[in-house]
């Protein structure tokens, strides 16, 4: 019993740094582009689409464009 709580208990702090890293990303505004951080309004073309860092979010700009 004692052995399942400890795996419990870490598992719950390896999410919880998990969300730590994603909200203090957020709180920055900046996003993840190929395992990098890009400040927030930069631009990027994926899958023939413009995508744009919004926030700390990656939304799409809705227009055409080429890799």
């Amino acid at each position: 019993m004692i052995r399942h709580t400890k795996i419990l208990l870490a598992a719950l702090g390896a999410l919880g740094a998990l969300a730590g890293s994603s909200v203090s990303l957020a709180r920055d505004n900046m996003c993840m582009a190929n395992d990098k951080r890009v400040p927030d309004k930069s631009t990027t073309c994926r899958y023939g689409t413009l995508w744009v860092c919004d926030k700390g979010e990656w939304k799409s700009l809705e227009a055409k464009c080429s890799s």
